[in-house]
């Protein structure tokens, strides 16, 4: 029965593709979002689309995201963000009054994703890694990869980042925007992730002095392009002329380090699990670890990093041990 609003019957006879795309219409997406949702709504509607949304159920979605398992070729990853997509459209069905219930995330739990444990570098291998960035001569790649260690922010965060984020004498570097590269537009200033994303994270004066040593490059390097130098803002890591960097560039630094250096492959989001492991694993408490690293839920953290938050677990418990008992337990 069509859900009925002040006595009338709703819209819920809309079918679901032509509700999806005037959702898609007026969301607030990024555009990397906007196309990731389009290009999903492609195998989405064939399946589900006919369907009016007053007749769509749980059952339909359960069926689909069956068949894309069965299917191959895609991962669990990928089949969840189906259902994502689902999801959030009759999210705004149901803010619009079309349908009573979100049946998507009602009437069904979200596929599971195997737990997997993010892949991040130890104490050791990091002390390593930065024995080999200390000594990094490219200063371009020695800051941009300190800053990811350091601050574990997201590559699109490190891309945004302009000279005046940077407060040179109080360490805080102000993370407000991110850079994403979007086809036919270039490189374009996006908010942050969520509005937690927003932050000012306080650095070691060590990734002090190596901002300094790159601000002195950059001021020279601009000083020498004269003419040429086509930059609008002072973003950190910029192009040739002077523009924000492509986000792939950050990817094509750090694989190049770590191949000159002999080092195990990892992509830039490896330095931010890296940046947040250690940092619990040092005792740094989950609400702190949630402002530094722009997290919008603390759950994230004790999901995802379960296997640091444990090991931190057992040190606080040989910690009471040698308080109480002098460490004859």
């Amino acid at each position: 029965m069509a859900y009925k609003i002040n006595g009338r019957n709703g819209r819920g006879g809309t079918r679901f593709a032509d509700y999806a795309a005037r959702w898609m219409v007026a969301a607030e997406l990024s555009p990397a979002t906007r196309r990731q949702y389009t290009y999903l709504l492609e195998r989405i509607n064939p399946a589900i689309g006919h369907i009016t949304l007053d007749k769509l159920n749980a059952g339909h979605i359960q069926i689909f995201l069956k068949k894309l398992r069965e299917g191959g070729g895609l991962s669990d990853r990928t089949i969840c963000h189906h259902h994502t997509v689902i999801r959030a459209i009759l999210s705004g069905a149901k803010r619009a009054h079309l349908v009573q219930h979100n049946v998507a995330s009602e009437f069904m739990d979200a596929p599971k994703l195997p737990r997997g444990e993010a892949r991040y570098l130890s104490d050791v291998s990091a002390r390593e890694f930065m024995s080999f960035l200390a000594a990094e001569p490219d200063i371009r790649v020695k800051a941009a990869l300190t800053l990811s260690l350091f601050t574990g922010v997201r590559r699109g965060e490190l891309c945004g980042l302009e000279w005046r984020d940077i407060d040179f004498e109080r360490r805080v570097i102000r993370i407000s925007k991110a850079s994403q590269y979007v086809a036919g537009r270039g490189v374009v200033e996006m908010p942050t992730k969520t509005r937690s994303g927003e932050r000012g994270i306080t650095v070691s004066p060590y990734v002090i002095e190596v901002l300094e040593e790159y601000h002195l490059w950059w001021l020279e390097y601009r000083e020498e392009q004269g003419e040429k130098w086509n930059g609008v803002k002072e973003n950190l890591f910029i192009q040739a002329d002077g523009k924000p960097i492509f986000p792939g560039t950050i990817n094509l630094w750090l694989k190049n380090f770590t191949e000159r250096n002999n080092l195990p492959y990892l992509n830039p989001h490896a330095l931010r699990h890296t940046f947040i492991t250690l940092q619990i694993t040092a005792g740094v408490d989950l609400r702190t670890l949630q402002a530094r690293s722009g997290h919008a839920q603390a759950s994230t953290l004790l999901n995802v990093y379960c296997h640091a938050i444990q090991s931190a677990q057992e040190r606080a418990a040989q910690a009471l041990d040698e308080v109480l008992l002098g460490g004859q337990s």
